[in-house]
């Protein structure tokens, strides 16, 4: 069911080479994980074969440019495998390499297309532009309640372990045949750690998700040896260059800051390993040095980065804060302001340039990520700072 899969996409393809302007486009976070990427296709062609929400002709669209898929080992192994030609792929972000993939660019601010949010509820500041497009959603994060009047149509925002369940459900509901369903299967099962009852990431519709593809495969699915394996994938880093892995599941975030005013333009990276291990391969004051470079170069504010891994056969859950020296408290009143149900345990400071200083902390709770994190940095900022 590849085949069916490649054929949708070239056709999307054809129609945005074509500068076809009557297109609703599926897109996915700026992340680009394998729930985003995955899901947007799925959805996308969902909506095109299901006509009653009028979003057809659906295209799906990645938010970072295709020179970076490589990065995201676990997606580009499992298309590989699975035979997705990923030549195939559009992207709303131009390449940042001497790669040729101009004809795969589709640019937002020309066409101006009708847009359907997936995996995020909120566009980014640079595609804010957009905000009177936004016909539909569906998502799994913190509901931000905007674009009410015009989602009318779609609108799916629900506590899921990962978003391609959501999708799942809608060809479930509506008997829509689900091309090459291990795909769905793989980001479910991933994004939920493989059901693992003390990372809280399942929930019983991931489940139920899960149980209805795995009947669609006539050969059974052994989601052991599939965790595994996309876990192997996904955790092969470490031939990445420091900015590559900084790169590689990256999320932009403009946070209102309190009684100072302004915004605090923030970047916030997740990495698939332990803080430990990322050390043991860079070292502090190269892991330093390179933060306060990108940090820099991407005109941010601050930069976060939150770690996941196993230390010693262990759960773990770090989070590294890269700020301005004179922001520094505000962090720390942020690290105890959620002591009632997350401890901080302090782990490093690192000076950077005399300007900066990088402060790394332990998390008590494992299940702790970038999606639960956002929403109470959020607050915290916008009633504190």
């Amino acid at each position: 069911m590849a085949s069916f899969i490649n054929a949708y996409l070239s056709k999307s393809l054809q129609k945005v080479t074509s500068k076809c302007r009557e297109l609703t486009v599926v897109l996915g976070n700026e992340a680009g994980d394998m729930d985003s990427v995955v899901g947007s296709i799925f959805l996308a062609m969902f909506l095109n074969s299901w006509r009653e929400y009028g979003m057809a002709p659906a295209v799906p669209a990645i938010n970072f440019p295709l020179d970076e898929l490589p990065l995201r080992m676990d997606v580009y192994h499992l298309f590989k495998k699975i035979g997705i030609d990923t030549s195939l792929l559009i992207s709303v972000i131009q390449s940042t390499t001497l790669l040729n993939h101009e004809g795969n660019y589709l640019d937002l601010s020309d066409i101006l297309p009708n847009v359907v949010l997936y995996d995020h509820n909120k566009l980014s500041v640079s595609q804010s532009f957009l905000s009177n497009n936004v016909v539909g959603i569906v998502d799994h994060h913190f509901d931000d309640k905007l674009y009410v009047n015009q989602r009318n149509r779609l609108r799916v925002i629900e506590t899921v372990g990962s978003a391609c369940s959501l999708v799942a459900e809608l060809y479930k509901k509506v008997d829509v045949t689900v091309p090459c369903p291990i795909l769905l299967l793989s980001s479910i099962v991933l994004d939920t750690l493989n059901f693992d009852p003390q990372q809280q990431k399942a929930t019983p519709k991931d489940r139920e998700m899960f149980e209805w593809l795995s009947s669609l495969i006539p050969e059974s699915v052994d989601s052991d040896e599939l965790y595994e394996r996309l876990s192997k994938w996904k955790k092969d880093i470490f031939g990445l260059s420091l900015e590559q892995n900084f790169r590689r599941d990256h999320k932009f975030f403009s946070f209102e800051i309190g009684e100072r005013g302004g915004c605090l333009n923030t970047g916030i990276s997740s990495i698939p390993c332990s803080y430990d291990e990322f050390k043991d391969k860079y070292s502090l004051e190269k892991i330093a040095s390179s933060s306060y470079i990108f940090l820099s170069e991407s005109k941010l504010d601050a930069f976060i980065v939150v770690f996941a891994g196993k230390k010693t056969e262990v759960y773990t859950r770090d989070i590294v804060f890269i700020v301005r020296t004179a922001d520094l408290q505000i962090f720390i009143d942020y690290t105890t302001s959620l002591k009632t149900s997350l401890v901080f345990y302090p782990t490093d400071k690192f000076q950077i340039e005399g300007s900066h200083v990088l402060v790394g902390f332990s998390l008590s709770d494992t299940s702790t990520s970038r999606k639960n994190l956002v929403p109470s940095l959020a607050n915290f900022l916008k009633g504190n700072a």
